[in-house]
């Protein structure tokens, strides 16, 4: 309700200014069922089992959030934005191996975008 009353006071159309506000809020929605697939996220566990699941989630998150951007550090590509949508979906999943290869997809991503970034940069 909030995002068509900004859309009415900012003149703005009310089903961009909708979805929008879901794609924002979209972390609203996913991090309770991480609760529950990732107990270690309320403290319930070892250290380094809680460390790695927040890593995971947050790798999950900001996966999930640059999807819905079409942006990282610069614009994503197809392959990109589709090798992304697969790491938040393996993040979601608990299952170590699934976390592991979630965690590497994102830091090869991240990688090759920073690379991009310089290059573009020096151009």
């Amino acid at each position: 309700m909030a995002a068509y009353t900004a859309a009415g006071i900012s003149g703005a159309s009310p089903a961009k200014t909708g979805v929008q506000a879901f794609i924002l809020g979209l972390a609203a929605y996913v991090v309770p069922f991480c609760f529950i697939y990732r107990p270690a996220l309320l403290l319930q566990g070892t250290a380094p089992q809680v460390i790695w699941d927040v890593v995971v989630v947050t790798v999950m998150l900001i996966s999930a959030a640059a999807v819905c951007q079409r942006y990282m550090l610069t614009h994503l590509k197809k392959m990109e934005i589709v090798a992304l949508l697969a790491t938040a979906v393996l993040g979601f999943l608990p299952f170590k191996v699934m976390d592991i290869a979630a965690v590497v997809l994102f830091v090869l991503i991240y990688l090759g975008q920073r690379i991009r970034v310089k290059k573009e940069a020096a151009v």
